[in-house]
């Protein structure tokens, strides 16, 4: 993938073929439940993540986990 675009994060280099389980572990964040994760405004479930690849201009969003009491 030549770059995906992030407005916190700018653009990112990543392999062709790489996953959204690779962009996690890029972005050194824990493959976790509690992190939900867009590609293209559309959710990828956790079972997804390893699986889906992402292109050439795809954004990629994630959402920190809501902590709170």
């Amino acid at each position: 993938m030549h770059g995906a675009a992030n407005k916190g994060a700018g653009l990112r280099e990543m392999r062709d073929g790489a996953s959204v389980a690779d962009m996690l572990g890029e972005l050194d964040l824990p493959q976790e439940d509690t992190y939900a994760v867009l590609v293209n405004d559309m959710p990828v479930s956790i079972e997804d993540r390893p699986h889906t690849q992402l292109s050439d201009g795809d954004k990629f969003t994630v959402f920190p986990p809501i902590k709170g009491g």
